[in-house]
């Protein structure tokens, strides 16, 4: 095994400001294509009724985050 292929990615938690939704589709779509990489993504995994709250606390379990910063998300 090739030390690289230690550190495989399993869990991913895509961050957005709803307003980059475009955005965020095309990153979810090319990274949920790379091998080894579970995509957790808020429009993907909860309903509309469900907690949003429990779902985002979820994000310290995963075991990288992809955090989208833009003027939006940081005003």
């Amino acid at each position: 095994m090739k030390d690289y292929q230690k550190w495989r990615i399993r869990e991913l938690f895509l961050s957005y400001c709803w307003e980059n939704d475009k955005w965020a589709d095309l990153v979810y779509e090319k990274l949920r294509e790379s091998e080894g990489i579970e995509m957790k993504r808020d429009k993907r995994e909860i309903d509309y009724s469900e907690d949003i709250v429990e779902f985002m606390d979820s994000i310290r379990n995963a075991c990288m985050k992809f955090l989208q910063l833009s003027r939006t998300t940081i005003m």
